[in-house]
């Protein structure tokens, strides 16, 4: 919430600009500068990959989109650069 009420804070009109049909984007919109951010630890490819449990039928990563066929194709950051080159094995679930 309190992200939500930063935006609102920095704009006075948002809250009422939401909710105008005939406001524009630029109504509709708030830049907020980051600062004092962390990026955190990369993930590795097997975080991508993700994992499966077959006793509870949970997945994780890629596995998560196994079964919906209204995805195709799935983008992803590209590793460091010293990272050792590998690659992400990709499986039909069917």
């Amino acid at each position: 919430m309190d992200v939500i009420e930063s935006l609102f804070d920095a704009d006075g009109a948002l809250s009422d600009n939401l909710i105008n049909l005939a406001s524009t984007d630029g109504d509709r919109s708030v830049e907020v500068v980051l600062a004092g951010g962390n990026d955190g630890v990369r993930p590795a490819p097997s975080d991508y990959e993700g994992t499966q449990s077959e006793e509870t039928s949970s997945k994780s990563g890629l596995y998560a989109f196994e079964e919906i066929d209204d995805i195709s194709i799935v983008a992803a950051p590209a590793p460091r650069l010293d990272m050792p080159e590998k690659h992400i094995t990709c499986r039909r679930g069917r």
